[in-house]
């Protein structure tokens, strides 16, 4: 009888352990083409991706009345570090020179508040390739488009001609760093909840920072006294002509959550494995003979 309380009270435990786990809030959107998407679309009432997402990718340039689109395309933004490479899927979101443009898609605030209702951090990633004149931003907003065009959230933002990427959290700006044109760049943002000793939240932002290894001092830094708990959306803007890519969009409860990735073995280490096969069936066949 003692066994089988032992048995049930481990089952219950492992229960309720796997319900904390599926219980950490996430989102994944890799704009999976084809597959969640078609190429070459408007994702404007579309949806992909997985987690809690709570509805379809809404175009808000009506309401500013101009008519640029982002396409999902079957073309995917990849990232290797080291030996490690980022998990992707194939696909991306694109705007080709056209007029600016911004979308918007809304999650669950109610899980949202769930895993950082507490003052947890909140982790966000993101892969991005740009014209250097290209003026756009990618934020976690609490605005799905009442205030189209004007971020309040955390995110990151290139505002002015020349390559300058800042990390924007409301009205409060990073100091720049000047990225390349059309190269792709993997963005890695930590949100601190009242932690720099006034209250106010903090933003940290790495560009191409490891996987899988302990994060160095940020590239961008920036903080605003702002509620998180009325975050509900992700919203991607650009405001200029020039075109620009947006892919593997994820917000989790910690770094690993936002970075998976893939070792890759080194050359040398695949030629020896290889070796050892061919010898392993050598022997095999002449045991056999």
């Amino acid at each position: 009888m003692r066994t089988i309380y032992t048995s049930i009270t481990t089952a219950c435990v492992a229960l309720l352990i796997a319900s904390s786990a599926s219980a950490q809030f996430f989102l994944y959107e890799g704009f999976q083409t084809p597959g969640d998407y078609t190429d070459g679309a408007n994702i404007n009432g579309q949806s992909g991706g997985t987690g809690d997402w709570a509805a379809n990718w809404t175009d808000l340039d009506p309401q500013s009345g101009s008519s640029g689109v982002f396409l999902t395309e079957d073309t995917s933004l990849n990232y290797t570090e080291g030996l490690n490479q980022l998990d992707t899927t194939a696909g991306s979101l694109q705007k080709s020179t056209s007029l600016h443009t911004q979308y918007s898609r809304q999650f669950d605030n109610a899980a949202f508040n769930t895993s950082f209702g507490n003052g947890e951090d909140v982790w966000f990633s993101v892969l991005f390739s740009a014209n250097t004149s290209s003026r756009f931003y990618f934020s976690i907003d609490n605005d799905g488009g009442a205030s189209a065009g004007t971020p309040g959230g955390p995110g990151f933002r290139q505002q002015t001609a020349g390559g300058n990427l800042q990390a924007q959290f409301n009205n409060s700006l990073s100091a720049s760093v000047t990225y390349n044109a059309d190269q792709t760049y993997f963005i890695l943002g930590r949100i601190t909840q009242g932690e720099d000793g006034v209250v106010n939240d903090v933003l940290d932002v790495w560009i191409d920072p490891v996987l899988g290894g302990s994060l160095g001092a940020a590239d961008l830094t920036s903080s605003n006294d702002y509620n998180m708990s009325f975050s509900e959306y992700i919203n991607i803007r650009s405001n200029s002509s020039n075109a620009i890519i947006f892919d593997e969009i994820r917000v989790g409860v910690s770094q690993a959550a936002v970075t998976p990735y893939t070792a890759v073995p080194e050359p040398g280490v695949c030629a020896a494995l290889l070796g050892v096969l061919a010898l392993g069936v050598a022997h095999f066949r002449r045991k056999r003979a």
